[in-house]
């Protein structure tokens, strides 16, 4: 993550399973399927939409996976909690 990143900024990594179940489902489904088509993200997306977005990099193999998304897997697994949408 970058380090000049402010909390306010959508482009924040989600690394917990508590902040993972306050993103909109449908805008992380909208970035994913936008990234695995090869639609850059512009700069006024939401951060549910930035969470799907770099999902769908990473699936599609133009992306790393970062670290932060390690984190989020682990806090997942260890709190048991993946958000239940819809």
């Amino acid at each position: 993550m970058d380090k000049t990143m402010s909390f306010d900024d959508p482009r924040r990594p989600v690394m917990l399973a508590a902040d993972l179940a306050t993103l909109d489902s449908e805008e992380i489904i909208e970035g994913y399927r936008d990234a695995r088509e090869g639609f850059p993200c512009s700069g006024n997306r939401s951060r549910s939409y930035w969470h799907g977005w770099r999902n769908g990099m990473v699936d599609s193999g133009r992306m790393k996976t970062e670290p932060e998304m390690m984190l989020l897997i682990k806090n997942v697994l260890a709190t048991k909690s993946m958000p239940r949408w819809g």
